[in-house]
């Protein structure tokens, strides 16, 4: 969708609170981007540099192993945190969407409030780890779209016949 002139303005004016949350949740957590890695999170970002490495020693299942071994060759190990950073802002919007077509634009608009201010969701968006970011955007991918496939199947648009 692309926003014109005018239609720009109207735009901010519809999605204002979430672009405001959204630069909340960005003001909140980019200053503890290049915090140092503590307790389990530096072996986590140091099994990721090579296949070979996280086969031995990362505790995770493998599309864990090759998703973190791709943010590490992408990111670098200085910059890892961004690889979970990434993925709690798309978990944001799907938590909006899920939200929003569950209840209502209220509720989410005060789901997302609250988890943009959580501690757990602030620490777990930075976190190198699976637990903190990437379970609950698996989660919320699923729950998106087992909603979509419902609604399919209710409108009659099923892939199955």
């Amino acid at each position: 969708m692309i926003v014109q002139g005018g239609q720009f303005f109207e735009f901010l004016k519809k999605w204002r609170f979430v672009v405001l949350v959204a630069l909340v949740f960005l003001a909140l957590r980019l200053p503890a981007l290049y915090y140092p890695y503590h307790q389990d999170e530096w072996k986590n970002v140091a099994s990721s540099a090579t296949v070979e490495g996280a086969g031995k020693f990362f505790a995770h299942p493998p599309l864990m192993q090759v998703a973190f071994v791709g943010a590490h060759e992408i990111f670098g190990a200085d910059n890892f945190r961004i690889f979970p950073l990434l993925i709690s802002v798309v978990s944001i919007f799907l938590l909006y969407a899920v939200v929003r077509r569950r209840s209502s634009e209220k509720a989410a608009n005060w789901v997302i409030a609250l988890f943009t201010i959580s501690f757990y969701g602030i620490l777990g968006s930075l976190q190198p780890d699976v637990d903190g970011s990437i379970l609950p955007f698996l989660f919320l991918l699923c729950v998106y779209a087992y909603d979509r496939w419902n609604e399919a199947i209710d409108s009659g648009n099923t892939v199955l016949g």
